[in-house]
C-alpha cells in the first residue's frame, strides 16, 4: 500500500470560519503571497480561498480563490470584511437573489 505525505501547514495561512447567511464559510488567508510583487509594487500580494458546502453568490460550486492586493483587503478592514462585503454585494443582483430563492425553497415531495 503506497503510502502519502501529509500536507505540511503553512505557518504564514491563517484559516478561520465565517457565518454568512446560511453558510458556514472556511477561509484560508495568507496575507503575503508574493516577495517580488510586494518589492516592485510596494503593497503584498494577498490570497484568499474560500470552502462552503453550499452556492455562494461569487462561486455556484461553493470554492473560490483569488488573489488580491493587501492594500484593498486593509481598507475594507480584513480578510472577513472584505469576503463579507464582496458576498452581500454580488447577492444584490437579481440572478443571486433567485438562486438564493431556490436554495431557501422546502422540497415537499
Amino acid at each position: 500500500m503506497a503510502r502519502t505525505k501529509a500536507a505540511k501547514k503553512d505557518p504564514n495561512t491563517e484559516t478561520f470560519k465565517l457565518k454568512w447567511r446560511y453558510a458556514e464559510i472556511t477561509v484560508q488567508f495568507r496575507p503575503d503571497t508574493c516577495k517580488s510583487y510586494r518589492e516592485i509594487y510596494g503593497v503584498p500580494m494577498t490570497q484568499l480561498k474560500i470552502q462552503s458546502p453550499v452556492a455562494l453568490p461569487i462561486t455556484a460550486t461553493g470554492s473560490w480563490s483569488s488573489y488580491i492586493r493587501g492594500d484593498l483587503i486593509s481598507e475594507w478592514g480584513g480578510a472577513s470584511d472584505y469576503i463579507t462585503g464582496l458576498l452581500d454585494h454580488e447577492a444584490d443582483t437579481s440572478k443571486w437573489k433567485k438562486t438564493e430563492a431556490g436554495i431557501r425553497q422546502l422540497t415537499l415531495f
